[in-house]
């Protein structure tokens, strides 16, 4: 059975997309190795590409990927599905990046009919006047 690894979680869900089938068992395991005094740990995604088909397709997309990387020289027609895998892809860890980095709790408070959002930001006097306004 041959095998290929990719590291790329975005690449990988592409090859998912595409039914590239993943190795079994272990589909995905983590490698974790000592780098300047501290354990950096990678994920590898491993699919079974033993047969021509999948091999092609997988060598095709992961060429195809990698020539996108600089969305400048993307040579891929717009009208080809990996060039929208590949937007959504980048915005999904956009997002994800705005969500972990940037986004302030907001605390819901119902009610009856009637729900405030109060964020962390908030003044003190300003949520006071809020909370009088349920």
């Amino acid at each position: 059975m041959r095998e290929l690894y990719i590291t790329d979680i975005a690449l990988a869900s592409i090859l998912d997309a595409y039914g590239i089938p993943k190795r079994q068992p272990d589909p995905v395991t983590r490698e974790i190795r000592r780098r300047g005094g501290k354990d950096v740990e990678t994920a590898l995604w491993w699919f079974n590409v033993g047969k021509d088909e999948h091999a092609e397709k997988a060598k095709e997309l992961t060429d195809a990927y990698h020539a996108a990387k600089d969305w400048e020289t993307y040579s891929l027609d717009i009208e080809h599905p990996l060039y929208w895998m590949k937007g959504v892809l980048e915005n999904r860890n956009a997002n994800l990046h705005l969500y972990h980095n940037g986004a302030s709790a907001m605390r819901v408070i119902e009610e009856g009919d009637r729900t405030i959002y109060i964020g962390a930001r908030l003044s003190e006097e300003n949520k006071n006047i809020l909370k009088k306004a349920l």
